[in-house]
């Protein structure tokens, strides 16, 4: 009798166990994700790592079974990666668009060779493999099958999306849906708010003092509408020129050139020779003005789009009344020797580089700035630099380098509250260094990330893989990621709003299919929505740009890539003048001038700047007041009170600085 008895039991502990093992669900066929990338490449390999663990994140789903009813079938779905190899260094596009053609398998399958497709760093081999991918789904779409949709990482190029209009270019979302519908970009923001940000930084930070301007297009408080001008005030303001419109306001003294007239800053660009670059450099560079011999003449952004931007200093200019661009120099992507570069610069007096770098030449330049330390800021954009490894592999010599960025160092630009998964930036963060081994995540981590987990969620959303729902689904959703709130750009004018059409190949409206599901055409440009480009970041807080900057600090002597703008969260950080440009620089930050002193260096630390801290102590230190925070420490302290005491009647030898 006993032994019937615990063999029932044990047969109703293992039916128990058996029940609880197998799914409520059957496991249904496998989701497969394309990632279009070079892991040779830090962007392709931090890349494949955000999707690795976004593809970890979403199998374990659903108590590890993944993706529910991604195909209306009532299963679960993993998720797979399939690797298509981007072949970005050594540039070959032919072997690009044959990995892509391999990947997608044939036209007629039942099933897509990929469900979803992500990636796209290299422009020169991203737009051909886009147009065999395009192909591909057009004849899925004859077919009456479904096609993938591909959300763009990497690439900053906008007519691989959307050209703006200007002029049409017939190859993209805005002016030929019917073929562009499935790409759409996830990060970064196309070069075009690239450069804002880098003028929302430089122009009206940095180099000028504009309240005018400041209110205006960037629409910035009273409160942060006071640049300090740091570089104008310490090289000059040209004011004598006739197109300076709004001085800098006392004291300053203008610092004349050999032509008779002021320079202001002297500003050179150095832009790695690949095409993403070439419209930045003749918006920053212009196409003259007639004003000094020599002036850059750009007559054009990309063939056959004019540029209509003057050089500096005409106030018109990208770069404004500030400065001079004296110098433009073009290297090789891979190019491993600045040094000519650099004492080309130093003979011309530049104080001031815009360096592009999206490849390998970014280490490079940085190490040599930094080993030379010629008396010139350096600032831009430098991909490299937005690995944690910089600071170790160089030794410390990237310090002062500033530049466009995600993230920087651990920052917590979301918290677990503000995202729509729960997860926060620092959280990811953690996750990635301690998996793969102290590496840090660059910004085609966080897009590969946040594009393969909200991409997995529509599926769930939808109940399908049928592009023709997953598209105006995407179209329309708003979603709160790891690095910002997120939606895509629209509606595009050339629906309903222009009966004239931007796609000159089918005169009249273009149709759009999808009009019952998203009448109000929300995000059909399919482009990163953005609007913040200056010193604040506002609610709802929408994916930007911030300038991060390499710093030391000084009591830890550690080094971490820290946030200089946007200027008004807690982790905000003063932008520091390299030490052998201007020893005094930090403490240094706030003029004598009468009535009342004003932020930025005037040659001389002075009874205004330790007031200044004094009346501010233990305040947390945000906005204007960053610049009384030596210590980088977010509060205005005793580390602070004495340095400036420390260098208390300073008195610059010469000012303008030579």
């Amino acid at each position: 009798m006993k032994v019937k008895v615990v063999t029932g039991l044990l047969t109703l502990c293992l039916m128990v166990t058996l029940l609880n093992a197998v799914p409520v669900h059957a496991a249904g066929r496998v989701i497969r994700i394309g990632v279009f990338c070079d892991k040779g490449l830090a962007e392709g390999l931090g890349m494949w790592r955000g999707a690795e663990m976004a593809a970890e994140s979403v199998n374990s789903w659903n108590g590890g079974q993944g993706i529910f009813n991604a195909t209306g079938t009532g299963e679960y779905h993993q998720v797979q990666l399939v690797y298509i190899d981007e072949h970005a260094q050594p540039l070959r596009p032919d072997l690009a668009v044959a990995e892509m053609i391999g990947a997608l398998g044939s036209v007629g399958a039942t099933n897509p060779g990929v469900d979803l497709m992500t990636g796209g760093f290299r422009s020169e081999c991203t737009f051909p493999a886009r147009e065999a991918f395009l192909d591909y789904c057009q004849g899925r779409e004859a077919a009456g099958k479904t096609a993938p949709i591909w959300a763009v990482v990497g690439s900053a190029t906008p007519n691989l999306i959307d050209c703006i209009n200007s002029p049409p270019c017939g190859k993209c979302v805005r002016c030929d849906y019917a073929r562009y519908k499935w790409m759409f970009r996830v990060t970064p923001t196309p070069f075009t708010d690239l450069l804002t940000s880098m003028v929302g930084f430089a122009r009206y930070f940095l180099l000028g003092y504009a309240p005018v301007e400041w209110a205006g297009p960037l629409g910035l408080s009273p409160l942060l509408a006071t640049g300090p001008a740091k570089l104008a005030r310490m090289w000059g303001d040209p004011t004598p020129y006739t197109y300076y419109a709004v001085p800098i306001p006392a004291p300053y003294i203008a610092r004349p050139d050999g032509l008779g007239q002021a320079t202001g800053v002297k500003v050179a660009i150095v832009a790695e020779n690949l095409i993403w670059c070439d419209p930045i450099v003749a918006y920053f560079a212009g196409n003259g003005t007639g004003a000094y011999p020599g002036d850059p003449v750009y007559p054009y952004l990309l063939p056959g789009v004019p540029n209509t931007k003057l050089s500096p200093p005409h106030p018109s200019s990208y770069l404004g009344p500030y400065c001079r661009v004296v110098g433009v120099y073009r290297p090789e992507w891979n190019a491993e020797d600045f040094s000519g570069i650099i004492a080309d610069m130093e003979a011309k007096g530049v104080d001031f580089v815009f360096h592009i770098f999206s490849a390998t030449a970014g280490k490079p330049y940085v190490n040599q700035w930094g080993t030379l330390q010629p008396k010139m800021i350096s600032f831009g954009i430098n991909v490299e630099s937005q690995l944690q490894s910089m600071w170790e592999e160089l030794e410390g010599r990237c310090e002062w380098e500033g530049f466009l960025n995600t993230i920087g160092t651990r920052t917590p630009l979301m918290s677990s509250a503000e995202t729509y998964t729960g997860e926060s930036s620092t959280g990811l963060w953690d996750a990635y260094t301690a998996k793969y081994a102290g590496a840090s995540p660059i910004y085609t981590t966080w897009g590969a990330y946040d594009a393969i987990k909200a991409a997995c969620e529509n599926l769930q959303f939808v109940k399908s893989t049928d592009d023709d729902k997953l598209i105006p689904f995407a179209e329309q959703r708003v979603r709160a990621g790891l690095v910002g709130n997120f939606k895509y750009t629209g509606p595009n004018p050339g629906y309903v709003y222009n009966p004239g059409d931007f796609d000159k190949a089918t005169p009249g409206v273009q149709p759009y299919p999808y009009l019952g599901s998203n009448p109000l055409l929300n995000g059909t440009l399919h482009d990163v929505f953005n609007i913040d480009f200056g010193s604040t970041w506002a609610s709802p807080k929408w994916v930007r740009a911030h300038v991060t900057q390499w710093q030391e600090n000084p009591i830890t002597l550690v080094g971490s890539s820290q946030v200089v703008w946007e200027r008004d969260k807690s982790y905000s950080r003063k932008y520091e003048i390299p030490d052998w440009i201007y020893d005094h620089a930090e403490t240094d930050f706030m003029t004598s001038a009468v009535p009342a002193p004003k932020f930025g260096p005037d040659g001389q630390v002075t009874l205004a700047d330790l007031l200044t801290v004094q009346s501010c102590y233990l305040t947390p230190a945000y906005a204007s007041l960053l610049e009384a925070d030596m210590d980088s420490s977010g509060f205005i302290n005793v580390y602070d009170e004495a340095a400036v005491a420390k260098d208390l009647g300073y008195i610059a030898p010469q000012w303008p600085l030579p």
